[in-house]
């Protein structure tokens, strides 16, 4: 199981493993990278702003290490099993609520370019283009979604 921010809900509630480790723990093993870590930054949005004035890991960086724990998978079971693992696990992004509380509304950082209205239409694109651009990206090999 593989997942992209915050994650809600436990491994142990869906049978998985007691806790799901983070990927950038110094402490992870290899048994864990086969059966599921997190990539999580809490206070990361999809506005790149928000994780720079949270001083978080940005969705972009967490992209970046979940391509790196590809690489790594594939050195430690191959090819066929990353693909495997890849296509039948759980990924979730949970973003935007950190977007909206703090950037726009305590910092008022967006409040001058946006009213309410056209910061929410901004981080619905911001959000549609990261799921639709990077699923296509790391998953064109196992999914016919985003073949023409």
């Amino acid at each position: 199981m593989l997942l992209l921010n915050k994650f809600f809900f436990s491994a142990e509630e869906l049978g998985i493993k007691d806790t799901l480790p983070a990927y950038l723990d110094s402490t992870v093993a290899s048994a864990d990278l086969i059966t599921g870590v997190t990539f999580a930054s809490g206070g990361a949005g999809y506005d790149p702003l928000t994780s720079k004035l949270a001083s978080v890991i940005s969705l972009a960086d967490q992209l970046e290490y979940f391509k790196e724990y590809i690489e790594k998978l594939k050195r430690l079971v191959g090819e066929e099993k990353t693909q495997f693992i890849l296509s039948n696990s759980l990924y979730l992004v949970v973003a935007g609520s950190d977007d909206i509380a703090n950037t726009y509304f305590i910092l008022r950082a967006r409040k001058l370019q946006y009213d309410v209205a056209g910061y929410t239409d901004l981080m619905a694109n911001y959000a549609s283009t990261f799921v639709q651009v990077n699923f296509c990206k790391l998953f064109s090999p196992i999914t016919t979604t985003c073949r023409s």
